[in-house]
């Protein structure tokens, strides 16, 4: 293995997968048909994809679309690619919209990995929480903007206290963090 970008060529690469109402290459059209399903973990693996942040979405509370998402994880870990959902939503940090968090994370993520055999599992949580997106964020002071990542370090625990106390307490939690939000003109 060689060097590439500073991480070595066998640690593989991630690629986030959306979803799409759209675009018939989106995550939710690709998991429920066999061949763009076969085709797309063999460019995954072609590619050296060690990683998928699904885009899933409501798939895994879907009756059909679970069997789907579930066939589909199973030949991702086959493949040696751990299978990730991916979700979120800015709202989700402000203390009123926790238990909105939490019972979509509880639908979405833990009751479909409770519902599936191990080999079928989700094989952790990327959360897209991204505060510079709230209509707030842009005329906020530089005390509100630290205030609104406080805000998101306690989404982060919300969830981890989530997975722990639904028996999940191993698994990853990942996140997009810009890295100017430790920059002085950004939060003050």
């Amino acid at each position: 293995p060689g060097e590439t970008g500073g991480s070595t060529v066998a640690a593989g690469v991630s690629t986030w997968h959306w979803g799409s109402e759209t675009s018939a290459n989106g995550i939710n059209y690709i998991v429920v048909d066999e061949v763009k399903m076969s085709q797309t973990i063999s460019s995954y693996a072609a590619n050296n994809v060690k990683r998928v942040y699904g885009g899933y979405s409501r798939i895994p509370a879907h009756p059909t679309q679970k069997v789907s998402l579930a066939k589909w994880n199973s030949k991702l870990k086959a493949a040696g690619i751990k299978s990730i959902y991916l979700a979120g939503d800015a709202l989700w940090i402000y203390s009123e919209n926790r238990q909105a968090m939490r019972d979509y994370i509880q639908t979405y993520y833990i009751n479909f990995n409770k519902s599936v055999g191990s080999d079928a599992t989700l094989q952790g949580l990327h959360v897209d929480i991204e505060p510079h997106q709230l209509n707030e964020w842009a005329t906020a002071s530089m005390q509100r903007k630290r205030e609104l990542l406080y805000l998101l370090k306690d989404t982060y625990r919300d969830l981890r206290n989530l997975l722990v106390s639904s028996g999940m307490g191993t698994d990853e939690i990942m996140a997009d963090i810009p890295a100017w939000f430790d920059e002085m003109s950004a939060i003050g």
